[in-house]
C-alpha cells in the first residue's frame, strides 16, 4: 500500500525499508504506540529498541523514492511533509516519550526510507519482528533485494 493516515485508520502497521529493522505503528488503542525492532546488519541502534513506546507525533517527509529509484532533487517536494502519516517512498520521524528521573525524556528516531507498509492483524512473536539480514541487500540503494 502507498499510505495510511493513522489519525483515520486505526490499524497496526509494519513498515519495511532497505534496512532488517522492522517499525511497528499501533494506533488501535487509546494511545498509539511505535516498536523498533531492530535487525542485524548494517543498521542503527538506539536505547529503546525492541520495546513498545507511546508515540507522541510521526512525520512522514517529501517523497524521496518512487517505488523504482531515488528521486532527484528537482522531483523531490520539499514541503510536502505529512503529519500521523506513513508513506512509502518517505522517511518517518517518530517523536516518544520515555520515563526518565525528573519527568518524560523526548526521544526521536528518523527511519530509513519506508519501502513497504503493510497492515497486519497483531504483533509477531519476539525474535520475528525484524527481517533477517539475508533478506536485505545493502549494496545496491534503498530497494536493493529487499523482501516482505
Amino acid at each position: 500500500m502507498e499510505s495510511r493516515d493513522m489519525e483515520k485508520e486505526k490499524v497496526l502497521a509494519r513498515v519495511l525499508s532497505s534496512s532488517s529493522t522492522v517499525d511497528y505503528v499501533d494506533t488501535r488503542g487509546r494511545v498509539p504506540r511505535r516498536t523498533r525492532a531492530a535487525g542485524a546488519g548494517r543498521t542503527d541502534h538506539g536505547p529503546y529498541d525492541d520495546s513498545c513506546v507511546g508515540l507522541d507525533a510521526v512525520e512522514s517527509g517529501p517523497r524521496l523514492w518512487d517505488g523504482t529509484r531515488e528521486l532527484s532533487r528537482d522531483e523531490i517536494e520539499t514541503g510536502d511533509s505529512r503529519y500521523w502519516a506513513l508513506r512509502v517512498g518517505s522517511r518517518h520521524e517518530y517523536a516518544f516519550r520515555v520515563p526518565g528521573f525528573l519527568g518524560p525524556d523526548e526521544h526521536g528516531w528518523t527511519q530509513r526510507v519506508a519501502e513497504r507498509i503493510k497492515v497486519i492483524d497483531e504483533m509477531p512473536p519476539g525474535g520475528h519482528r525484524s527481517r533477517g539480514a539475508d533478506e536485505v541487500d545493502f549494496t545496491d540503494g534503498p530497494a536493493a533485494g529487499a523482501v516482505a
